[in-house]
């Protein structure tokens, strides 16, 4: 992830479950200490301005790393380097019903 991040790419994180955030997020951030203020978080339990604040900042290049769950696939992110699906094997990752 570093390497990408230092060609100016930007990284999408997918966990599981939403509980999983605040973790991930402070791991991300003790990692990549210089990136902290640009570490968005995308998903259901933020509230409508919340998302909205996170979205425009990763949209503008203010956040180069953006942590979520299923629906942060949908971030506007521009250059993107790298995907990281956390728990791959989760069934969390899929949707048990049919798109109508």
């Amino acid at each position: 992830m570093q390497k990408h991040l230092d060609q100016g790419k930007t990284a999408l994180i997918l966990i599981p479950e939403i509980s999983l955030t605040p973790q991930t997020v402070q791991r991300f951030k003790s990692r990549f200490a210089s990136l902290q203020d640009q570490v968005a978080v995308l998903h259901s339990h933020l509230s409508q301005g919340e998302r909205f604040d996170e979205w425009h900042r990763i949209r503008k290049g203010k956040a180069r790393i953006v942590i979520g769950a299923r629906s942060a696939i949908f971030a506007p992110l521009k250059d993107l380097g790298i995907i990281i699906v956390d728990e791959e094997h989760e069934n969390t990752y899929k949707q048990e019903t049919s798109p109508r």
